[in-house]
């Protein structure tokens, strides 16, 4: 007799809830992420973790999470195809649409606890959200540090 297998999607990782600060978790002594064309800025440069437009919300969509930035001009993280990453204008398209992919826990010194980390990875491209410890930008997954995020 042979028996069948009902296969279930589900959310790969429950998103960070409400405002939190996105941190990169690269190698490069957990800088945190800024500005309309995402720069990171290393912890001690002078910047405050309590300034808005450090803060995020994850915004469950449905077909993937909406990731807002708390800033004047309320922008969400896009992407295009040639690897870019950055603060545009919500728009409801895929470009903005990012799965959470869960990848453990990390010590945040910035936090000073462990958070849940993740890679973020975009809909419409397939390329994994990724950091050099000065740029953001998006790349192929390839499981290493320099694509781990979290939030808190």
């Amino acid at each position: 007799m042979l028996s069948t297998v009902s296969l279930t999607t589900v959310p790969a990782h429950a998103a960070p809830g409400g405002w939190v600060h996105l941190q990169h978790f690269g190698p490069t002594s957990n800088p945190c992420c800024d500005g309309r064309y995402l720069q990171i800025w290393k912890v001690g440069a002078g910047f405050t973790y309590e300034s808005s437009s450090r803060r995020f919300q994850f915004i469950n969509k449905g077909n993937g999470y909406e990731i807002v930035q708390d800033d004047p001009v309320w922008t969400c993280l896009d992407g295009n195809n040639s690897g870019g990453a950055y603060g545009h204008a919500c728009n409801s398209g895929n470009y903005q649409r990012w799965d959470v992919i869960s990848a453990g826990t990390r010590y945040s010194f910035d936090a000073s606890r462990y958070v849940e980390v993740f890679r973020l990875r975009n809909r419409q491209t397939g390329a994994c959200l990724d950091g050099n410890g000065r740029r953001v930008y998006s790349g192929g997954c390839n499981g290493g540090d320099y694509q781990l995020w979290g939030g808190w």
